[in-house]
C-alpha cells in the first residue's frame, strides 16, 4: 500500500511532477516541429544541464572536465540543425528539445532530492499522478478518436515502459549522482 507523502516530500513531488509534465510536453512538441532526430539530439543535452545545476543545488564541486562537457554540448547544439536559423522548423524544434532536456535535468535533480524521503516506486507513482492531473484536461477530447490498438500501445507505454524506467532512474539516484545517471541515460 502506497504511503502518503510527508510535508518535506510533497513540495518536491509536486515540483518533479510539473517538471516531468513540462518535459513530456516539450519533447513531443519538439518531435512534431523538428522531427524525432532533432528532438532526441536536443533532449540529449540534459546531462549538460545537470552538470550546470547539480553542484550548485547540492553544494558539490563541479570539475573542470564537467564544465568542458557543458561547453562542448553548447557548441554542438547549433550543428544539429541543417541551418541554425530561428525561422527554420528544425531550429524551433531544437529549441523545444533543449527545453525538454532542461526540464528533464531539473526533474532528475528534484528526484535526487526526494529519493531519501520515500521509496523510489512510490515517488514515481505520485509524480506520474501529478503529470496525469496536469495533462488530462488537454487529452480528454482525443480519447474518443483512439482505436483499440492505440489503447493497447498506450497501455504498454503507460504500464511497462514509462513507470519501469522512471522507477529505476529514481532508485539509482539513491546511490549515484544525477550526473552519472544522466550520462548512462544518454548512452
Amino acid at each position: 500500500r502506497p504511503t502518503r507523502p510527508g510535508r518535506r516530500a510533497l513540495p518536491v513531488l509536486l515540483a518533479a511532477g510539473v517538471l516531468l509534465a513540462i518535459h513530456w510536453t516539450t519533447f513531443f512538441v519538439a518531435v512534431k516541429i523538428g522531427g524525432i532526430a532533432i528532438a532526441t539530439l536536443g533532449f540529449a543535452s540534459f546531462p549538460a544541464f545537470i552538470n550546470l545545476f547539480e553542484g550548485f543545488l547540492f553544494l558539490e564541486r563541479t570539475r573542470a572536465s564537467e564544465w568542458a562537457v557543458v561547453i562542448l554540448v553548447s557548441a554542438g547544439l547549433p550543428l544539429i540543425t541543417p541551418s541554425f536559423d530561428f525561422g527554420d522548423q528544425a531550429t524551433i524544434g531544437l529549441g523545444w528539445a533543449v527545453a525538454s532536456g532542461l526540464s528533464f535535468a531539473l526533474f532528475t535533480l528534484a528526484n535526487r532530492k526526494a529519493v531519501g524521503l520515500m521509496p523510489a516506486r512510490e515517488l514515481a507513482c505520485w509524480e506520474n499522478g501529478v503529470v496525469a492531473l496536469l495533462t488530462l484536461p488537454w487529452c480528454l477530447t482525443e480519447f474518443a478518436d483512439l482505436r483499440i490498438l492505440d489503447w493497447v500501445w498506450l497501455l504498454m507505454l503507460g504500464v511497462f515502459c514509462t513507470p519501469l524506467s522512471h522507477a529505476l532512474l529514481v532508485a539509482s539516484l539513491a546511490r549515484l549522482k544525477a550526473r552519472t545517471a544522466g550520462i548512462v541515460i544518454s548512452l
